[in-house]
Formats: structure tokens, sequence, C-alpha cells
């Protein structure tokens, strides 16, 4: 993992000016499942760099900042902190780069797919 994305990029589901919708649902459930334990959850990763070999891709800056603001809940994250200065460095240096962020993954989620309501 390249560890140098100091913002989220200009397609990032974190921000709030993004298309909605640009991920599928699933997406979105994968992400708040792997959020929800935090000692299985992963690193997350870029979607754009998600097509490119393990070594090439980045972390998702707008996931960063996400970690950075609920001081650090995943598992995996600490452990990259610990075992690479890069990601120390790249963790200190993140910003919204100006972007307004959603406040949370569920608010990110429901935003760009409102639950159904069910009429009885």
């Amino acid at each position: 993992m390249i560890w140098d994305r100091t913002s989220p990029c200009a397609t990032c589901p974190y921000r709030r000016d993004v298309k909605l919708a640009l991920w599928s649902e699933e997406e979105f459930v994968k992400l708040r499942r792997q959020d929800a334990d935090p000692l299985t959850g992963a690193v997350y990763g870029c979607h754009s760099s998600a097509v490119k070999p393990v070594e090439e891709r980045r972390p998702c800056a707008g996931w960063l900042l996400d970690q950075k603001r609920r001081n650090l809940p995943s598992i995996q994250l600490r452990l990259a902190l610990i075992h690479k200065p890069e990601a120390r460095e790249l963790l200190d240096r993140v910003t919204d780069g100006g972007a307004d962020l959603y406040d949370s993954i569920q608010e990110m989620h429901e935003t760009n797919y409102p639950p159904v309501e069910v009429i009885q």
C-alpha cells in the first residue's frame, strides 16, 4: 500500500459534493460491517486504486480522516501506524482539502441510499 494521498480524491464517497450512489450499496454495507468490528476490519482502500496491483493501492483519505476524527478505532490502521513510518506521516498530513465530508459512515450510506420506508 502506498501512503501518499493527503486529501480525499475528487470522487471520494466521504465527500458531500460527490454524485450520490457512485458506489454500489453493497460497498457501503461492507464498509459499515467492517467498521462495526474494529478488530477484523481492514484498512479501507481508495476506490480509485482498487483495480491496481496490491502494492500500488492507497488507503482512502476520507476513511483516514474519519478514523482520525474518531481516535483510530481500526486495529488494522493502528498496526500500520506502528509498522510503517509513511503511514504515520500521512496521518499527520491528511486533510479534507477544503471538501465538506460526511459526519459519519452511517450518514454517508443513508444519504447515498436512503432507507426505504415501509408502509403498513
